[in-house]
């Protein structure tokens, strides 16, 4: 008995809550109601207030209060308000059921006013926006009918594709960034143009791949000259040698991140069986990097990978230093020494076949 009373008070609460958030997010933009909207807010938080703080001895008022509510739903069937007042006053005089059927009412009233039928694409976008945060769902639909309305909107195409990627709908963001593509240039309305970024061929590359398509990538990307991306596309495809050269070309272009671009060329020239120019460049790597205090995980990769360089064109020694190197960064990164003898001896044993645990991960189409 006591469960079942708790779990209608929760649906009580709920309902309450819920008709809460849609009446302060609500936004309506004619100026001409904002002080009619302002009285009867503050009308209804003063009569909500009333019944709340009465207390539940004072059964005779509440009563009154339910009536009176009555008979404003049959004059004004569809206002939230008057069911919402009357299950306050319901909850009160210990009516959880009847109380809920009425926050229950409210709520879809309310829901329906916040989504009812609009007739221009611009209000429907307005109306996404705002409901992007709290019901994407809702914000996707508005979309859809913004572009049933206006096919080449340009910026429901944006925002949709946007939303979709969030929801993991690669293909269908994938459409819309493509229509964008076809109604950039043949947009009417100018005015739309100054919201979509210019980068777009470099998002549609991301999504395509995402999917694999992997050639459509590098086409969009090298519209933007996105060289790490596109060394990033050739060393999924296991195409090493272009992987490095455009690695290479980004180093010339892109002044933060040259020691990450020296490493993974060497990775992708290692990669390719060019063991010494993928050692000058992890030499180049470590001589950038070996100043910075808050990077030793990254150094002790190049270290690693040196080693496995050094391995293949015969210098052991050398690979085991190397080796001895990196996991003094590791350890000091990560575990602050715990097995380091253990695996120091693992290494000699194996003149530069071991491996630091596997949690470097290559970037994916999304970052850089």
């Amino acid at each position: 008995m006591k469960k079942s009373r708790l779990k209608k008070k929760y649906f009580s609460n709920f309902f309450i809550l819920s008709f809460f958030v849609f009446l302060f997010f609500e936004n309506d933009n004619a100026n001409s109601l904002v002080n009619t909207q302002s009285n009867f807010h503050s009308n209804q938080f003063y009569a909500s207030q009333t019944i709340v703080n009465t207390e539940k001895t004072e059964k005779n008022f509440l009563l009154k209060e339910i009536e009176k509510y009555n008979e404003k739903i049959k004059l004004y069937p569809n206002d939230a308000s008057n069911y919402r007042l009357r299950g306050l006053a319901k909850q009160k005089l210990g009516d959880d059921e009847g109380a809920q059927r009425d926050f229950k009412k409210a709520y879809e009233l309310t829901i329906n006013q916040k989504y009812k039928k609009l007739f221009d694409a611009e209000s429907y976008i307005k109306r996404a926006l705002e409901n992007e945060k709290y019901n994407p769902q809702k914000a996707l639909y508005d979309y859809d009918q913004a572009l049933l309305l206006e096919p080449t909107n340009i910026l429901a195409l944006y925002l949709r594709a946007s939303l979709k990627i969030q929801f993991k709908d690669f293909l269908g963001a994938l459409k819309d960034y493509d229509d964008l593509v076809t109604y950039k240039n043949l947009s009417i309305n100018k005015k739309l143009l100054n919201y979509i970024p210019s980068n777009i061929f470099y998002k549609r590359g991301n999504l395509k791949c995402e999917i694999g398509d992997f050639d459509g990538a590098l086409d969009d990307y090298e519209k933007t000259e996105s060289h790490n991306k596109m060394a990033m596309i050739f060393e999924k495809m296991k195409d090493y040698n272009n992987a490095a050269l455009y690695y290479e070309k980004s180093i010339n272009i892109n002044s933060r991140s040259k020691a990450a671009n020296y490493f993974h060329m060497g990775r992708n020239l290692y990669l390719g069986g060019n063991f010494e120019r993928s050692l000058n460049a992890f030499n180049t790597a470590i001589s950038m990097n070996e100043s910075c205090v808050t990077c030793r995980e990254f150094q002790a990769r190049i270290y690693e990978h040196r080693a496995k360089t050094k391995a293949q064109v015969g210098d052991k020694k050398g690979a085991v230093k190397d080796y001895f190197l990196a996991l003094d960064l590791w350890y000091e990164n990560w575990v602050g020494g715990k097995d380091k003898e253990w695996k120091k001896n693992k290494i000699i044993s194996n003149y530069g076949n071991y491996v630091l645990p596997n949690v470097y991960s290559f970037p994916g189409c999304w970052s850089l």
